[in-house]
């Protein structure tokens, strides 16, 4: 499965220097979501490279290689899940960059925050991609799209909220982010059931 994944590193080298301007520029503007929003948008790579996949006709090839259906989905979810933590590392070194540069106090509310867009990014993926394994990737597309500027429009009409909601449940930060933690493992594993079975049944391989 390794294999598989650096196929997918070489394939999105392009677009991930794009997302890590990206992620430079609105994780560091001030009163918007952008470690919320860095983090989301770097779940495109995963559906960049099963893009690539589609367009060379990857899929028919993969039949002559060692490698399993269950290999290939896997990789996809593992090759997401690499993404968004890169992604998220990025985020809060910027901020805190962007933090020390201001001469703002560094607060522990940037790696809650961080956290929790790297938990909810994990679960909007989870919920994405069997889409993109049943229907392909330009319809799937669409749906992620339109998922992603209606999550991001809702963000950023409440963006001026968040740090007061952050700072007031403080105290349970913790325990909602743990839980949050456990239901996006769960999300994933059947994510990963439901996608397999859908791949499966494209008659591929």
């Amino acid at each position: 499965m390794r294999g598989l994944i650096l196929k997918d590193s070489f394939c999105i080298i392009r677009q991930l220097k794009f997302v890590i301007v990206f992620i430079l520029v609105f994780s560091a503007i001030p009163n918007f979501p952008g470690a919320t929003f860095a983090v989301f948008y770097s779940v495109i790579l995963s559906f960049t490279s099963m893009a690539y996949d589609e367009q060379s006709k990857w899929d028919s090839f993969a039949i002559t290689m060692p490698y399993s259906v269950s290999d290939i989905v896997k990789s996809k979810y593992v090759f997401g899940i690499i993404c968004i933590c890169i992604a998220s590392v990025f985020s809060i070194i910027i901020q805190i960059l962007s933090l020390l540069y201001t001469k703002k106090t560094i607060g522990i509310d940037i790696f809650y925050t961080t956290g929790f867009s790297l938990v909810y990014a994990l679960i909007f993926q989870a919920l994405l991609l069997p889409m993109i394994f049943k229907m392909g990737v330009a319809k799937g597309r669409i749906v992620f799209l339109v998922c992603f500027f209606a999550v991001m429009g809702l963000l950023g009409g409440v963006s001026e909220h968040i740090s007061s909601i952050v700072k007031n449940l403080y105290y349970n930060t913790f325990n909602i982010l743990s839980i949050s933690f456990i239901v996006m493992i769960v999300l994933n594993i059947l994510s990963y059931m439901i996608s397999l079975k859908a791949y499966e049944s494209r008659n591929i391989l």
